[in-house]
């Protein structure tokens, strides 16, 4: 679609504006159109289709959008860690939906390959250690909320004592 953009003839030769249209649809793709891409066939269609799988209760489909769905869940942290690294790397969005879509297409084979060759056995190793630090921070956010809850009722406390009482009744 966006190769079919075209623009008024400019001034400057041809080959300059022939490349200046190339490097703006390679900005485009890269960038938020890029981006467009990736979210839509990265997260819309797979969340519709999970809804789909969860609505028909079909434990198969759910089984394999499961592992698409740790498989992308760990593809966004390592997207977010290259991005951070490599910053203005133009066709970074290109490699991802191409992942994205190689993911999509063979349905499951791929992902259950990259999720038990790869996510399973790193899960394994690190499952205790993970483990523990879930229920450390748990454990920490249980303990922030009960204080939280106690400086509110004291603060509510505080409030109600202050204020005037009605004693023309």
């Amino acid at each position: 679609f966006f190769l079919m953009i075209r623009r008024p003839p400019r001034s400057t030769p041809l080959y300059s504006s022939a490349a200046s249209d190339v490097y703006k649809r390679q900005l485009l793709y890269s960038g938020f159109g890029g981006l467009l891409l990736v979210l839509s066939a990265g997260f819309l269609y797979p969340a519709y289709m999970t809804f789909k799988a969860l609505k028909k209760n079909n434990h198969d489909l759910l089984a394999n959008y499961s592992k698409y769905w740790v498989i992308m869940s760990v593809g966004v942290v390592v997207h977010e860690l290259l991005a951070w690294l490599v910053p203005g790397f133009r066709p970074f969005n290109f490699l991802v939906l191409g992942a994205i879509l190689l993911l999509l297409k063979s349905h499951a084979a791929t992902a259950t390959t990259i999720y038990d060759s790869l996510i399973v056995p790193t899960l394994k190793k690190l499952e205790s250690d993970v483990d523990s630090t879930l229920k450390t921070v748990e454990s920490a956010v249980a303990k922030k909320e009960k204080e939280a809850a106690e400086l509110k009722s004291k603060a509510e406390k505080k409030l109600h004592e202050a204020t005037p009482k009605d004693k023309s009744s």
